[in-house]
């Protein structure tokens, strides 16, 4: 017998929209469904941006791409976010399958 009202899934839910709210869509089955699943925001996750320290996402350095008025390129690092997805999801997360990158 479970406790009535925890949801571990829809708790860990809430945590990845709350810190990936932005770079990641999130799906899941309110109703009971375990599987969640999420698209890459192009937006976000699509692009190189100009550096800078206030970019409050896991970003690496994008070499390939021409600076911006003397700043350093930056891609949003998705393998780190999975990585740090897995984590999060410690004891709870089974499997986790990465399309198309």
């Amino acid at each position: 017998a479970g406790i009535i009202g925890f949801d571990p899934v829809s708790m860990y839910m809430r945590d990845l929209v709350s810190v990936y709210g932005d770079s990641l869509i999130l799906f899941n089955d309110v109703y009971g469904g375990s599987i969640i699943a999420g698209l890459w925001n192009p937006a976000v996750a699509g692009r190189p941006v100009p550096f800078a320290a206030s970019i409050h996402a896991n970003m690496r350095p994008a070499p390939e791409a021409e600076p911006v008025k003397k700043r350093p390129m930056a891609l949003y690092n998705k393998t780190a976010v999975v990585e740090e997805i897995i984590r999060l999801g410690e004891g709870l997360v089974e499997d986790v399958v990465v399309q198309g990158q």
